[in-house]
């Protein structure tokens, strides 16, 4: 309700709008002052957490490192230990790589008569089907397919007495009849394979495919000498 007010002769109304009324609230001051609190508080704890994950990460950091050495070490210990039968000359003349070793559960230890040692890529294998072609081939032409191969492993392998297993496969060739022997064609799925076949693993297609006279056994006898022969280099 507007008040009256008695002035001079007249009757003046002083309008609500004039009548300047303060709320009973907090100021803005003390507002501004309990909110520059709740920033400092969180910058406070945003420190102390920052604090607390650096030391956290310093600490996984040191024990990470001690742990990687260790495992490291005895990564280091346990395939000197594990070093087996079958994987001196690797990777060109080893045995086929040990599938219980993978596994982390072979008892034959370093008796065993497969390999042992990591191989960085993985060694391809012919299927059955493959198989069976090699073995419906003339024994020539199977012979003349794999010889580019041998040649180049000899070349490339490092183990003194190689070159007596290319000579044996040569020279089996020219004992051979060659009179109306056509060279069939390869498929190239199997030539893919074969290709990256190692001398050791060459010597053993040769003697699963020629199953048939003495040669095979020969190529077993020579491939026998040369693991012997990286065993005494190696020792």
């Amino acid at each position: 309700m507007a008040g009256l007010h008695y002035r001079m002769t007249f009757i003046d109304q002083l309008a609500e709008s004039q009548v300047e009324v303060r709320s009973k609230s907090s100021p803005p001051v003390l507002k501004r002052r309990k909110q520059d609190e709740n920033v400092l508080e969180i910058l406070r704890d945003k420190k102390q957490l920052t604090l607390q994950v650096s030391k956290l990460e310093k600490r996984s950091q040191r024990l990470s490192s001690k742990t990687s050495n260790t495992s490291s070490n005895a990564l280091i210990s346990h395939r000197s230990h594990m070093f087996s039968a079958g994987s001196y000359g690797h990777p060109d003349i080893c045995c086929r790589p040990c599938i219980l070793f993978l596994h982390g559960h072979c008892k034959h230890a370093g008796h065993c008569g497969f390999c042992h040692v990591a191989h960085e890529e993985h060694m391809p294998t012919l299927d059955k089907h493959s198989r069976e072609f090699l073995k419906d081939l003339p024994e020539l032409s199977f012979m003349e397919m794999v010889l580019p191969y041998f040649r180049k492993r000899v070349e490339n392998t490092e183990f003194p007495g190689a070159e007596r297993i290319l000579q044996l496969l040569e020279s089996e060739m020219t004992i051979r009849d060659t009179t109306g022997i056509r060279v069939q064609r390869i498929p190239h799925k199997i030539r893919y394979v074969v290709e990256r076949m190692s001398l050791g693993r060459l010597v053993s297609l040769v003697c699963s495919t020629l199953r048939r006279g003495k040669f095979p056994k020969l190529m077993s006898n020579e491939l026998k000498a040369l693991r012997q022969t990286a065993k005494t280099l190696t020792s």
